[in-house]
């Protein structure tokens, strides 16, 4: 099906970072019409396989994990730890490409007194968001029973 599309409306380049059949089908897709593909790896999802009881699942997960990315023409990395870890383990092409946070943006200078009131913040508390996937691994228990004096004042965000 997406081979189809894209003879119709042909991208310049695919960028893959769902790891299961879908993005199989992708890269093969634009491996079929010599559409350049790159691929994101940032969850390492072959060591997560303890998590649900499949630990025995870990060396086919890794296999087919460097098998997809390896057909990329480059994969993408959020560290040098794990672009050394994936190299080690046989993955080719890798980029590291950091993560980070804009400080001119996100800085306590610009701190809205009136949002801070609406979340129950009187003072200068310290607020915190988790946004992610709710998993196993991301061990939200620790992360939760770490912080001072944890409050349930667990709101939906935007679009909720």
């Amino acid at each position: 099906m997406l081979r189809t599309r894209w003879l119709h409306r042909r991208p310049d380049v695919t960028h893959v970072v769902t790891e299961g059949p879908l993005g199989w089908s992708a890269v093969t897709a634009a491996r079929c019409l010599a559409i350049p593909v790159s691929s994101g790896s940032h969850t390492n999802f072959h060591s997560y396989s303890r998590h649900y009881g499949l630990r025995l699942l870990t060396t086919t997960v890794r296999r087919y994990l460097r098998a997809l990315h390896n057909r990329a023409d480059c994969t993408v990395v959020p560290t040098e730890e794990m672009r050394a870890r994936l190299a080690a383990d046989g993955f080719e092409r890798l980029a590291v490409v950091g993560r980070g946070v804009d400080s001119t943006l996100f800085h306590p200078g610009r701190r809205s007194a009136k949002r801070r009131r609406g979340w129950g913040c009187t003072g200068e508390e310290t607020v915190v968001a988790y946004v992610g996937r709710l998993a196993p691994e991301k061990n939200l228990a620790l992360f939760i029973a770490s912080l001072p004096e944890p409050r349930d004042t667990a709101r939906p965000g935007p679009g909720m």
